[in-house]
């Protein structure tokens, strides 16, 4: 009896242990119940087992994530890039503007993928539940004291402008949030994937109603309906400085203010953004449509993103090449580069310096000591070895770079090209003449630099990207045709004087050898120097050994005081000259052109010798002080003697000090 007692009385704690428990665990449902009825905000919640409770209870953490959070997590890219549109119930209707808007990514090149990362704001519940019912990135934006229906949203209506300044404002929030962003307007359609056409350095590009041709102008009417934006300081502030400057501008809307702001100094010099502005022929419009149906189609090539990487502000790039023999260390590859880093403000340009490689060891060099190296591959040819002067190699590689520097103009771009043999002792851009459409450097240059009588040495040339180019570029490369045994820089001296040139108005220039130097024509003046080219010399250890006597000299230049530096002067040509060729090469060069004009003026008698034409004189007398020559006559005679005044500049070779013509 004793034991049945004690079991009875054991039931009933039990069972009111067990009440208790009951009634504990109907409190926790009932609280968690409330709290999610009273919440009005969508929550996300986590349910876990809490190691260190006793027995079966369980920890509710419940965390309140913002609906804006959850949506640009859920469409991002993996780099934080979201594409934006915005709706309201008219463009909502079935069969309106977002049924089109959303076809054109289903019916695009690559483009129904981008979908997944599309989030459209709704601006209200008609075009919410609208879109719910098509997409799965819906946000309702609420604005209090707007509908922004059919009914009053027309264009430049206060509703109107409240939309449009709104999503200004709502743009600087997801910008703050740490993501990029395409917006688009839900009329532009997508019809290839954009984002292999955005350039890389800008913060801020745009689409344009008008394009004129350079996509760094400000001057392009922009059209803010289409943008690409990425999230960092800069673009955050220019959107707040943008939306802020609805006070200064009250009566207009958003892109008409951002036409006026686009000038204003905040932009570039104080908070230094980088605005680009999108090419009518990829994201065309009904202003300026698409010439070209197949252009968007293009994928970005290594030699694009390189471009792009390499080039300055105005799309200019820097280009030489480079073989295995010219890249081995210490050959000219190094004695280049070094150019750069001791020249009087010039390393920097080594940012914009793209090199093209003719063969697999000279890109792996280029790798180790240069950021932009592109390989050109040429079937059937194989670079590795010098290629001598006219030999089979030299012709493709000469001709291959006319064909290459083409498609770089054709892609937009300007360019110096130099050849690996010049030392960039100065900034040359400007010295620059802004007008000529191409200027290239000379072996001889007689004092005029639109004269085609100047002696071209096309391995330094400036081009402009533009039509004329463009053609001369072509026309250029087609003559090797018309050439065949000649290479690409006497094939320029033969189409230079062709009629072609004046057809296509281009614009010619060559470059004075007072700045853009060689050894034919040394500059005199160190202080006015841009480059020196190792012209006139033969043989890759004759350039080498010359050049590093070049570099010590400009060393030896850059440590002096300025009040000395006026006399400094050039010890070189040493190994180079010991050639009896380097001089013979100069006397059939250069003065050839001399003795023709001078023997015109000589011709002449006296009384018509004053009056003779001005530029025979005036070219002569430029002539003359360029190869620094004397000439002096006999009495009564016409036989004429010219003498080197200096020397030096070309080596002590007797036969040549003195010439006499008749």
């Amino acid at each position: 009896m004793v034991y049945k007692a004690v079991g009875l009385e054991f039931m009933r704690e039990y069972n009111r242990i067990s009440l208790v428990r009951v009634g504990v665990l109907f409190l926790v449902v009932l609280l968690a119940c409330l709290v999610l009825y009273n919440n009005p905000l969508p929550k996300s919640y986590v349910f876990y087992q809490d190691k260190n409770t006793i027995g079966n209870a369980f920890e509710v953490i419940i965390i309140n994530k913002n609906p804006l959070d959850t949506i640009l997590e859920n469409s991002s890219m993996e780099d934080k890039t979201v594409i934006i549109t915005n709706l309201n119930d008219a463009w909502a209707e079935p069969n309106s503007i977002f049924d089109l808007f959303l076809e054109s990514f289903r019916i695009g090149n690559d483009t129904e993928r981008l979908l997944n990362h599309l989030m459209v704001i709704c601006l209200d519940e008609m075009a919410y539940n609208r879109c719910l019912a098509l997409h799965p990135h819906c946000y309702r934006l609420h604005i209090e004291g707007f509908n922004f229906t059919t009914s009053n949203a027309f264009f430049m209506s206060p509703a109107y402008l409240e939309i449009v300044w709104r999503k200004i404002e709502f743009l600087a929030t997801v910008l703050e949030k740490g993501y990029n962003f395409v917006f688009s307007d839900t009329d532009v359609m997508w019809l290839r994937d954009p984002f292999p056409r955005f350039y890389p350095d800008a913060d801020i590009q745009v689409s344009c109603d008008s394009y004129f041709g350079d996509s760094t102008n400000v001057h392009n009417l922009a059209n803010t309906g289409f943008s690409y934006v990425k999230s960092n300081n800069r673009t955050i502030q220019f959107y707040k400085f943008w939306n802020e400057s609805r006070e200064r501008f009250p009566t207009l809307h958003d892109q008409r203010v951002f036409d006026k702001i686009k000038y204003d100094p905040f932009i570039r010099k104080s908070i230094g953004l980088k605005m680009r502005f999108h090419d009518t022929d990829i994201f065309g419009g009904f202003c300026n449509p698409s010439k070209d149906l197949n252009l968007g189609m293009i994928k970005k090539s290594e030699l694009d993103i390189i471009l792009e990487k390499a080039s300055t502000e105005d799309k200019t790039v820097i280009f030489t090449n480079l073989n295995d023999a010219w890249a081995e260390p210490n050959s000219i590859f190094d004695v280049f580069l070094e150019s750069f880093r001791i020249g009087n403000n010039t390393q920097k340009l080594l940012n914009h310096l793209v090199v093209i490689c003719l063969d697999e060891k000279a890109y792996n060099r280029c790798l180790a000591s240069h950021p932009h190296c592109y390989r050109l591959r040429i079937e059937g040819f194989n670079f590795t070895s010098d290629a001598f002067f006219m030999t089979p190699h030299y012709l493709e590689i000469v001709w291959r770079k006319i064909e290459f520097l083409a498609t770089v103009l054709e892609k937009g771009f300007s360019f110096v090209f130099t050849d690996t043999d010049i030392m960039w002792l100065g900034d040359p851009f400007s010295q620059f003449d802004p007008d000529a459409d191409i200027q290239t450097s000379c072996d001889m240059f007689f004092g005029n630099s639109s004269s085609i009588n100047n002696l071209p040495n096309t391995g330094f040339n400036y081009a402009k990207s533009n039509n004329r180019t463009i053609q001369f570029y072509k026309f250029w490369y087609n003559s090797r045709e018309t050439y065949p045994n000649l290479h690409d820089q006497d094939a320029f001296k033969k189409i230079i004087n062709d009629s072609f040139i004046n057809e296509i108005g281009l614009k010619l220039g060559f470059l004075n050898t007072a700045y853009f130097g060689g050894f034919c024509q040394p500059s005199r003046d160190l202080r006015l120097v841009r480059t020196m080219h190792a012209n006139c010399c033969v043989g890759l250890q004759r350039k080498i050994n010359d050049l590093h006597i070049l570099l010590d000299d400009w060393r030896k230049f850059m440590s002096l005081d300025p009040s000395m530096q006026q006399n400094a002067s050039w010890s070189i040509p040493q190994y180079c000259r010991s050639k009896i060729e380097f001089l013979a090469t100069i006397i059939e060069k250069g003065y050839n052109f001399v003795f023709l004009e001078w023997r015109k003026y000589m011709s002449l008698d006296r009384s018509t010798q004053s009056n003779a034409s001005r530029s025979i004189r005036k070219q002569c007398r430029s002539a003359f002080s360029a190869l620094e020559l004397r000439y002096s006559t006999k009495k009564n005679s016409h036989e004429g003697k010219l003498e080197i005044v200096n020397p030096h500049l070309f080596g002590k070779v007797k036969p040549w000090t003195t010439i006499k013509r008749t």
